[in-house]
């Protein structure tokens, strides 16, 4: 079972954002596939970093349109979008420490990447209006 699915909250509508989202998505599922403790240091380590470059690169991406739509929060999102990448930075640092996929890294997924996802979304089907 995924832990993250994509829901129509999420969807943009913007063929680029959308096609992202589906692709962090499925890096995501892919490190929450295995049982705990299966997975090596480093394939974690790697796969988190993974998710974190696939952010950087996404939210890049998302600030342009949002320059291009004009919405004006523009600047609160690149805020957030900093300390979600900080996040994951510490996340990386975990693993070193813990040796698995934490429940807090379960939570942040679950809470703040889904979360921002559906607000992202929300913000750009509104300025499209």
């Amino acid at each position: 079972m995924d832990l993250f699915k994509i829901s129509k909250e999420m969807i943009t509508g913007v063929e680029i954002i959308d096609k992202e989202h589906q692709e962090i998505a499925g890096k995501i599922n892919l490190l929450f596939s295995h049982p705990k403790g299966t997975l090596s240091k480093a394939f974690i380590k790697a796969a988190i970093k993974d998710i974190h470059d696939m952010l950087e690169k996404h939210f890049q991406t998302e600030e342009q349109i949002f320059l291009k739509l004009g919405i004006l929060e523009n600047s609160v999102a690149s805020l957030e979008h900093d300390s979600i990448l900080k996040s994951l930075d510490n996340f990386i640092g975990d693993v070193e420490k813990n040796y698995c996929v934490s429940d807090e890294f379960k939570a942040f997924v679950v809470g703040t990447l889904i979360t921002h996802m559906a607000m992202e979304a929300k913000d750009i089907k509104n300025a499209s209006i």
